[in-house]
């Protein structure tokens, strides 16, 4: 029995930049007139966003409803584009059955960099990601080491991505990211934990960083190899 995909929707910018690269990927792995095939819910961004990023008592029942609609949809394995979601995800009842369908971008990257033998790596993403207690104990706990820029770049990179969620990002954003990205690529590991920037990242820099939303994506089409 062929597998599906379920897509769900979040901020209108980042599903978008999803979907294109589900099908960008999806051609190129496929080729002909391929596009990619999946089952898409489009929740209401407003019902997560203001209680981002550990707001649980709200996120908590209202994650666990959607995920409930979209299990219904006979999906096998589920995208959330949204980053900083998934640590609502760790908080779903254990019981919660579509849970272990998720593609938790955390937990690739984790694989990723045991497999890799690394044993630390520097973290850009949204303020709350790059100080968070909860991603340095989960990376902690596989014996990885989650390192922060400074105060000034942590600045510089939340500004990039505030405006790109509202679609004004300007050149001097973009070029203060990539100046951070040169300075620290050359030396170690980077994490790029937030679609935002993922959407800023221009994908020559290096290849000495690992994009959370690349590694989703990778992972989601995994299933349609299966389906082959």
């Amino acid at each position: 029995m062929q597998q599906q995909l379920g897509v769900l929707g979040m901020g209108s910018s980042t599903t978008l930049f999803y979907i294109e690269k589900l099908n960008i990927l999806y051609h190129q792995k496929f080729g002909g007139d391929s596009t990619c095939p999946f089952k898409m819910l489009n929740a209401n961004f407003n019902l997560f966003n203001p209680y981002l990023p550990n707001q649980y008592e709200k996120l908590v029942p209202e994650l666990h409803r959607h995920l409930i609609a979209m299990n219904r949809l006979g999906v096998d394995k589920i995208l959330i584009p949204n980053i900083t979601l998934h640590q609502t995800v760790d908080h779903l009842p254990e019981d919660f059955l579509p849970k272990h369908k998720i593609i938790h971008p955390y937990e690739l990257a984790i694989e990723k960099l045991r497999s890799e033998n690394t044993k630390e790596v520097l973290v850009l993403g949204s303020v709350h990601t790059m100080k968070s207690r909860y991603v340095k104990e989960k990376f902690k706990q596989q014996g990885i080491k989650l390192l922060a820029p400074t105060q000034n770049e942590v600045i510089q990179i939340d500004k990039l991505r505030n405006e790109v969620y509202i679609g004004e990002s300007t050149r001097e954003s973009k070029l203060a990211f990539e100046q951070i990205l040169y300075k620290y690529h050359r030396k170690q590991r980077v994490l790029i934990a937030c679609t935002e920037l993922s959407l800023a990242l221009n994908k020559k820099n290096s290849n000495n960083f690992i994009d959370l939303a690349t590694l989703q994506l990778q992972k989601a089409l995994d299933i349609f190899s299966e389906n082959r």
